[in-house]
Formats: structure tokens, sequence, C-alpha cells
């Protein structure tokens, strides 16, 4: 991940009150290093779930995600992208 991106992402998460201090050491450095794709799975309800499930109904596209850890322990946080108004072409 280039320089530039990782500040933009620091800014949108400060900018939404994420504290970045680590919840398992107390540590306020994080790195902001990898982006990722997460598929979202959906929760089958009866016959009627298995079934939209099996024909693709009411899919989720990917959820792309930044990857974050502390530079203490390794605790591992991952904020999803567009909902911090960062949009990428391709992770």
């Amino acid at each position: 991940m280039d320089q530039q991106l990782a500040k933009d992402i620091t800014s949108k998460l400060k900018q939404r009150g994420v504290s970045g201090q680590c919840p398992m050491c107390g540590n306020t450095r994080f790195s902001v290093n990898a982006l990722a794709e997460r598929d979202v799975i959906e929760k089958v309800d009866g016959l009627l779930g298995i079934l939209n499930k099996l024909d693709k109904k009411g899919s989720h596209e990917p959820v792309r995600t930044v990857i974050t850890f502390c530079t203490n322990c390794g605790f591992v946080a991952e904020f999803a992208l567009n909902v911090i108004d960062v949009f990428l072409e391709k992770v």
C-alpha cells in the first residue's frame, strides 16, 4: 500500500473517532499496511433462504477492507473501506 493511501485511511478513521488505542495492550501505534476483500456470508433462514442462496439472489459483493495491526502486540483490526468513504477500483 502506498503511503498516501495509508495516510488518507488513517485520516478517515480519525475523523470517525477511532482512538487508535489497542484494546489488548493499550499501545497507541498501529500500522496501516494491507488491503483485503472479504466475502459476506448471508444468514440462511429455512428453505426459502437455502433456495435464494442456491439461486444467488440477494448475494453481496465482497467487502473491501483495510487491515491494521498494533506495533506492540500484533492485535489486528479490520475496517470496511466503503464505510469510511474510501473507494478503490481493485484491492
